[in-house]
């Protein structure tokens, strides 16, 4: 399916080139849908949804009221492939719809293909949650591949060092038998794609414990997540408060190359409260996930700098529970998930020293089986931080990224990092 096209609006009006109908075209709604409840079945002004056939359905803007709405915007057909231009009124009290031919395409009942106005409220309002719900769990994924992957680095880097001739020169910290670490770490999250505006934040705050076994040394995780999302097209807040757990493992192949992989599960329970129409309308739902990521590594050692390399690929998962709405309105479940090949590198500097270390580091992230035709397939996330203690007995580190590249959406983050050497 081809990427779906956007129609600006001009004075409440389209742009030239959009076709109409002066011949109106009446499609039956939701037989639910009448005067009494037009209130509580308006539609969110703009956004993208897919329809039962494939096709994509794009709403550029709504005007009117909850009794009258008029709709505007393209539909990407699913079986000819064509983009046709749409303008929909929707006539709640009289039930219904009439406008350009694509109307009875978009809203309708069965015998004209379309879905009831309840169920596309149902599917853009899902839509909106749904993408909110997978973005905040893309950062939690590259923040936990970050901090573990790097932990991860550091454990092969010190085994390295013991078996090799600069031993005892301070290269890299010792591994120890049993070690534990632990991260926070703050993202800023702000989506402007059209439809779907957000903007939030996240924390997560993570524990682990190391168990070394020769050049191979495995662990477990677990930890809290807390995000709070505005989401701005739907006049509503998002807020959640979960765990996630996991494990891990590195194998230090020779004094250059590794191998390490992690993974593991997250679950949140989330409050979701919005404006219906001059009405509030809470909620609350699950949101879980899985996560995994696998790489190979290799490091360089120039005197007191070192070049990490790495090659590996991400995979995460995220599901939001059904619910339904104090205003009694319900909403379906939905989820997605999305694998990416990634390639990245660490430059640090003051190699062997004990304290204030300062690196550099930068990945390129390639969706591979996440269709994202408003946000792109590639992803940057580059930053920099200090390792401010490297002893023997304990690390301390700050570090700050950000996410580039995605069109209309960005990413922050702030993190502490501390690792105790038992």
């Amino acid at each position: 399916m081809g990427m779906v096209r956007l129609i600006p609006a001009i004075g409440g009006s389209l742009v030239a080139g959009l076709a109409l109908s002066s011949q109106a075209l009446p499609a039956p709604l939701d037989p639910a849908v009448n005067a009494a409840g037009a209130a509580a079945q308006q539609l969110p002004d703009t956004g993208t949804v897919s329809l039962d056939d494939g096709s994509l359905v794009d709403f550029v803007s709504q005007s009117g009221d909850a009794a009258t709405q008029v709709l505007t915007g393209t539909i990407d057909n699913a079986g000819t492939g064509t983009v046709s231009d749409f303008t929909c009124t929707v006539d709640a009290a009289n039930a219904t719809v009439t406008g350009s031919p694509a109307c009875a395409s978009i809203i309708g009942g069965a015998a004209t293909g379309g879905l009831p106005l309840s169920a596309l409220t149902d599917r853009i309002v899902g839509d909106r949650v749904g993408a909110a719900v997978e973005f905040s769990g893309d950062a939690r994924l590259h923040q936990l591949d970050g901090e573990i992957g790097r932990h991860l680095d550091s454990l092969a880097q010190g085994i390295a060092v013991e078996n090799s001739d600069e031993a005892g020169a301070g290269a890299a910290p010792p591994v120890p038998q049993i070690g534990t670490w632990g991260f926070v770490t703050g993202g800023f999250l702000d989506d402007d794609r059209f439809g779907r505006n957000s903007h939030g934040r996240n924390v997560v705050a993570t524990v682990g414990l190391d168990y070394r076994m020769g050049r191979t040394v495995i662990g477990a995780f677990g930890g809290y997540t807390r995000t709070d999302v505005h989401l701005v097209s739907l006049d509503a807040t998002y807020a959640s408060d979960g765990y996630l757990v996991g494990g891990y493992g590195v194998v230090s192949l020779d004094d250059t190359f590794s191998l390490q992989a992690f993974g593991g599960y997250s679950r949140a329970w989330a409050d979701f409260d919005r404006q219906v129409a001059g009405q509030a309308a809470a909620a609350d739902f699950t949101e879980s996930g899985w996560f995994a990521g696998a790489a190979l590594n290799a490091t360089w050692r120039f005197d007191s700098v070192a070049l990490t390399g790495s090659a590996g690929v991400l995979y995460g998962d995220w599901n939001a529970s059904s619910y339904t709405d104090t205003l009694g309105n319900s909403f379906s479940a939905n989820g997605g998930n999305g694998t990416a090949l990634k390639l990245g590198s660490v430059l640090t500097f003051g190699v062997g020293r004990a304290h204030f270390q300062p690196y550099l580091l930068v990945n390129y992230l390639h969706q591979i089986s996440r269709r994202a035709p408003d946000t792109g397939r590639d992803t940057v996330i580059a930053g920099g931080g200090i390792n401010l203690v490297n002893t023997a007995s304990w690390t301390v580190a700050v570090e700050g990224t950000a996410t580039l590249l995605q069109r209309q959406r960005q990413a922050y983050t702030a993190s502490l990092k501390v690792r105790l050497h038992l």
